[in-house]
């Protein structure tokens, strides 16, 4: 058969549309996402206490208790309490694509974005100076698994903290 003949030029032209539909499809679903990100949850204290983790393996806490979302807080200590609270903003302002949308005095609460498409992680910290801790709790706002981004944002931002208060 001829690459000129008209049944295999409509047969390329039908994979052509199909593929374009595809692509039209995947990129609303993306856009989709996307613009579901932006949108914050419910978030803060409750009962005192930063809120639970959801079922999905995309959050962690410092207060779960199962090993699948558990991340040590952030801080536990004595004299440095205080210093690690505020430290822990600059540390916090000083990564790339964050925003910090609320600060109090014993609550922050950050958004992350990602890199490659603008997803959006919340990242909370409560100080709660009765037990002498600085608890942590990040989360995605979208997909179920963020392959673990989550618990190495924490990892990192502990990191930095302790090697700033050394």
């Amino acid at each position: 058969m001829s690459p000129t003949n008209p049944m295999n030029r409509r047969r390329g032209v039908a994979i052509w549309k199909l593929l374009a539909g595809v692509a039209c499809v995947l990129i609303a679903a993306l856009c989709m996402l996307v613009a579901r990100s932006r949108v914050a949850p419910e978030l803060g204290l409750e009962g005192g206490a930063l809120r639970p983790c959801p079922d999905s393996p995309n959050c962690v806490s410092s207060l779960a208790t199962d090993d699948g979302h558990r991340v040590e807080p952030m801080w536990r200590g004595d004299d440095t309490l205080e210093r690690a609270w505020m430290r822990l903003e600059s540390t916090v302002r000083g990564r790339l694509r964050t925003n910090v949308v609320e600060r109090r005095a014993d609550y922050l609460w950050a958004e992350f974005s990602s890199s490659l498409l603008g997803f959006v992680d919340d990242v909370e910290f409560h100080l709660d100076r009765g037990k002498r801790v600085i608890h942590v709790r990040s989360a995605s706002r979208v997909g179920h698994s963020n392959l673990g981004a989550n618990r190495k944002r924490v990892e990192a931002l502990r990191a930095e903290l302790e090697a700033a208060l050394r």
